[in-house]
This record gives C-alpha cells, structure tokens and sequence, in this order.
C-alpha cells in the first residue's frame, strides 16, 4: 500500500499523467552515483488554476486573486523514485517543490510524498497551492492588528492631548482667580486708606 487514502486502482503514472493541476509533465530515468537505477517525475502545476479550487479555501475572491498575483509565475512538483532490484518495484526517494530563481523546497521525508501524493490521487489542488492563500490571509490579519494598534494609538493620544488640554485650561483658570483676588485685595485696600491731610 502506498499511503493511506490512495485509490490504489491507478498506478502511479496514471495518477501523475492524469493530474488535472499538471501543466506539462515529464519522467526521466538516470543512474544515480551508486549506480541505482532512479525515475524522476517534474510536474509543472497550473498554479492559478490550483489556488483557485484549492480544496480548503474559503477565501474570498479579491484574497485568491492576490494570492495568484503573489504566487511565482512557475512551480514544480518533483518526485524522485529508486527503482528496486529485478525492476518490479520502487521506493520512494523524495518530493520537492522547485521555482526558477528560488531555492528547492524539500519536503520531508517523514510526511512526503505521502499528503501531496494523497491530493494527487484524489485529483484535487495540492496543499502547496493553499499555502499562498494562507499567506494573503496572515498578511491581511496583520494589516488589520497594526491598523487596528494605529488606530488605539490614535485614540490614546487624543485622550492624552484632551486630558492635557483640560489641565491648560484649568491652569489658566486658576492663574485668572488668582489675579482677580490680587485686584480686589488692592481695590480694597485703595478704597480704605485714609486721604493724607
């Protein structure tokens, strides 16, 4: 059994070959240094094509649209296969995700091919291609908290200028108590001096 949930009634070119997110495939078989016989797959996936349907996205539109534009302009989806003794059978080497211009993105071995592979046989969008959507949501949740900490920071500082406002104003209004006290103090003392003779 490959993995768990694969509709082991189609073989593994057939899954591949007839992946509807593939743009272009191809296989290749090479030695590899100790002489193993290796088959490698390079599917270029319909990146758009796969955001949009992605399985798990609930997504908005305008959030599948950015994602697309964010996405790179070409993905691969690589699998590298041992061919075992006697030709009959093949274990799985690795699966890589590969861009022009961009470092591979090697997945583990301890989880791939296995999820992707799961996605390929069942004919739906890989879980690569919901990592851009998530990415535009993460992006967009923190937009909204730092929109949302300007906006606190904003109020807090109108809080602060009317509380500092308030303490001018009643500063002055002291200062002018103050002085009206000093006025009539001195109007009460001009009005009951005596007139010099």
């Amino acid at each position: 059994m490959l993995c768990d949930h694969v509709n082991e009634s189609l073989t593994i070119g057939e899954a591949f070959d007839g992946y509807k997110y593939f743009n272009d495939i191809s296989w290749k078989e090479i030695k590899d240094d100790r002489g193993r016989n290796i088959v490698e797959f390079k599917g270029t996936i319909d990146l758009p094509k796969c955001i949009a349907q992605h399985t798990y996205s609930t997504a908005s539109p305008s959030i599948i649209k950015e994602a697309i534009r964010n996405a790179p302009k070409e993905l691969f989806l690589n699998f590298e296969f041992l061919i075992n003794r006697g030709e009959t059978s093949f274990t799985f080497g690795k699966a890589w995700f590969s861009s022009p211009g961009q470092d591979d993105d090697v997945i583990s071995s301890s989880y791939i091919p296995y999820s992707e592979l799961e996605q390929l046989y069942a004919g739906t969008s890989l879980y690569k291609c919901g990592y851009y959507v998530e990415e535009v949501e993460r992006q967009k949740r923190l937009q909204e908290e730092e929109e949302q900490k300007r906006l606190r920071e904003e109020e807090r500082q109108k809080e602060i200028h009317k509380d500092e406002e308030l303490q001018k104003r009643l500063r002055v209004e002291e200062m002018q108590k103050e002085i009206h006290k000093e006025n009539d103090e001195t109007n009460t003392q001009a009005g009951g001096a005596l007139p010099s003779q």
